[in-house]
């Protein structure tokens, strides 16, 4: 490995902190992360991949997919209750990082869509539904979830939940990886395949390798008792004609927009019982 990382942080007149682990192409993605998280978020990131990549001893653009997940594997043996709290050096920072830079900052230039709804619930109980998967069923406007394989809530980024789903009478699943969290206020998740039959060519070494769109939610209260919610999906990286037709042919129903119009409906009547 022609570099050493090590673990950096710059604080300027302001007072705000910027961390680096001193290689080009990391601390670059460090400033991506850097303006959709929060510090502590970025910290996080920082020392994961100094420690990574101190551990692996290869530079950026030598490492593999398999490096990642073969690491984060190791890092799981022997670790009890490792499934059920934050795993230790995971998120979407590595597998982005070995994409290269052209397929993270594609989504920086994207054009998410959006539709929004005013909710007459407080932020914090709408919230509370988005984080948790089991919920997630009970406001699926497109009728492709079909529930969470694990009964357990989101906490925070780096976390991942895993969906059953039912397509045009397929039924798989798919590994969402949390890729902003802020309580009360946004959650994002880039989804991944969960099972070699959604995989690019049906390869097994893709599956939880996210593609690069992601869904989320953005609140922002309006008075004591109610919020404005506005759904996204950003397209990221995927081909331009993913939404031909409005995407219907995604569902074989109705379209993208129409389908989270509809998610945001039922997300309202759940919220406000």
């Amino acid at each position: 490995m022609r570099w050493s990382p090590s673990f950096e942080c710059h604080v300027d007149r302001d007072g705000d902190r910027r961390y680096a682990v001193g290689h080009e192409l990391v601390d670059d993605f460090l400033e991506f992360v850097a303006a959709r998280s929060r510090a502590n978020t970025v910290r996080a990131y920082a020392h994961d991949l100094c420690v990574f990549f101190s551990v692996v001893g290869k530079d950026p653009d030598a490492v593999t997919t398999k490096d990642v997940l073969s690491f984060v594997t190791a890092q799981r043996r022997g670790r009890p209750g490792a499934e059920s709290d934050r795993p230790a050096l995971q998120g979407a920072c590595f597998i982005l990082l070995t994409r290269g830079r052209e397929d993270w900052t594609m989504t920086e230039g994207s054009k998410p869509i959006e539709v929004s709804r005013r909710i007459a619930a407080p932020a914090a109980i709408i919230f509370e539904i988005l984080v948790n998967p089991q919920r997630h069923v009970d406001f699926d406007g497109s009728g492709m979830l079909r529930g969470a394989v694990l009964d357990r809530p989101i906490s925070g980024v780096g976390d991942t939940f895993i969906m059953k789903m039912h397509r045009l009478g397929d039924d798989y699943l798919m590994i969402n990886h949390v890729v902003e969290f802020q309580p009360d206020q946004r959650i994002f998740w880039e989804p991944a395949p969960g099972d070699p039959s959604r995989a690019e060519d049906h390869d097994p070494s893709k599956v939880g390798i996210p593609a690069g769109y992601r869904w989320g939610y953005i609140l922002i209260p309006d008075g004591d008792h109610a919020a404005v919610v506005t759904e996204v999906f950003d397209c990221g990286p995927l081909p331009e004609d993913l939404l031909r037709d409005g995407g219907a042919w995604i569902n074989g129903t109705n379209s993208v927009v129409e389908s989270m119009a509809a998610s945001l409906e039922k997300l309202e009547k759940i919220s406000t019982r």
